[in-house]
């Protein structure tokens, strides 16, 4: 299904029943209009496998809930869209940055973020990669295509790392 938002169109496919049980805090869904919702909770039950309760909200204060029942979504939604497959797989990395979340990294430059502060060669783990969409690369990120999650050793955890920012520490090869 083929909606437009705005300037840009959006392929839209209907969620399988088994792609219900793999929904995520922070994944995107849409509905049968092309509204994006966020998705803030997923509610499942023990002694009922096929039901679930998915908490969703839509702009900033609109919230509401989607009922799954029997493998199948109750009233009000007919069916549940998404943009594409890779939106319900573990963050693999980014196209031109070959890392897995879990790899260490080490800081390229120094990192100062209020009154933390990484030194430049720190190392740090990968804890997750939040990909941004090209209207917020564009206009807020200079271009990058993605936010990185690296807790490091000294310093904390910082939840807006730029991929220049960091480089991938390859392994060392034991002889």
């Amino acid at each position: 299904m083929e909606v437009r938002r705005g300037r840009e169109t959006l392929q839209l496919y209907v969620l399988k029943p088994a792609e219900y049980f793999r929904l995520r805090q922070d994944d995107e869904i849409y509905d049968e209009h092309g509204a994006r919702y966020k998705v803030t909770s997923v509610q499942k039950w023990a002694k009922r496998p096929n039901d679930m309760t998915i908490q969703i909200k839509h702009g900033m204060y609109d919230f509401g809930s989607i009922y799954i029942r029997d493998g199948q979504p109750a009233y009000p939604w007919t069916n549940i869209y998404r943009q594409g497959r890779q939106e319900f797989k573990a963050p693999k990395g980014l196209q031109g940055f070959p890392a897995k979340v879990g790899d260490k990294l080490i800081t390229k430059e120094p990192i100062i973020f209020g009154q933390s502060r990484v030194e430049e060669g720190s190392v740090g783990e990968l804890k997750g990669v939040h990909l941004l969409t090209p209207e917020q690369a564009k206009l807020y990120h200079g271009g990058q295509r993605a936010l990185l999650t690296v807790k490091f050793q000294k310093g904390g955890t910082f939840f807006n790392v730029y991929p220049r920012q960091v480089k991938v520490k390859k392994p060392r090869l034991s002889r």
